[in-house]
């Protein structure tokens, strides 16, 4: 199953002053850029392992979720630094960026998205072009009395 993550969804992963101190701010914009930031990088790594994502850019897959919340939870304590974390959110935090980069490298298979992007929308266009000399369009010739 391919599922939304919500604000209310990273609330619960949490610490009780973490929220305190997010609610003592009135941070809802950065917490919902964040989120969003971290779907779609979420996205790309499903992707360059060679899997496909959900057509709505606001989906991941279910078993990402958690991932997805303590990389949002990391992204928070770098815009916030006075907003600990935890050893153990750190950790986790750590634990998730491991799982994704498996999934990134093929060495884990997530579910298929029940409305798949069409396979050609998906693919970009890879590598780089490698130039092996040099084309001097000004050369001394050319420039002669100059």
């Amino acid at each position: 199953m391919w599922v939304k993550i919500s604000t209310e969804d990273i609330g619960t992963y949490l610490h009780v002053s973490q929220k305190e101190y997010l609610e003592g701010k009135g941070i809802p914009s950065p917490l919902l850029a964040l989120t969003k930031d971290v779907i779609a990088w979420l996205r790309a790594e499903i992707r360059s392992g060679g899997q496909t994502v959900s057509v709505r850019k606001e989906m991941i897959p279910e078993c990402l979720r958690s991932a997805a919340c303590w990389l949002v939870i990391e992204g928070l304590h770098a815009r916030f630094p006075s907003m600990r974390m935890t050893p153990e959110q750190k950790a986790l935090s750590q634990v998730a960026r491991d799982l994704v980069a498996r999934v990134a490298n093929g060495k884990l298979h997530i579910e298929s998205p029940p409305d798949p992007m069409d396979p050609e929308e998906q693919v970009s266009e890879k590598g780089f072009e490698d130039v092996s000399k040099r084309f001097r369009d000004a050369t001394a010739k050319r420039l002669r009395g100059l």
